[in-house]
C-alpha cells in the first residue's frame, strides 16, 4: 500500500513539474516573440 501510494507521488509530482516547465517556455517564447 505504502509503496502505491509513493509511486502515485512521484508521477503527481512528475506531472507538476512537466506543467510548470511547458508553462515557463511557453510564456518565455510568447514574450521573446512580443519584443
Amino acid at each position: 500500500m505504502v509503496q502505491y501510494e509513493y509511486g502515485q507521488f512521484l508521477v503527481f509530482i512528475s506531472l507538476e513539474c512537466f506543467l510548470l516547465f511547458h508553462f515557463v517556455h511557453v510564456s518565455h517564447q510568447e514574450f521573446d516573440h512580443s519584443t
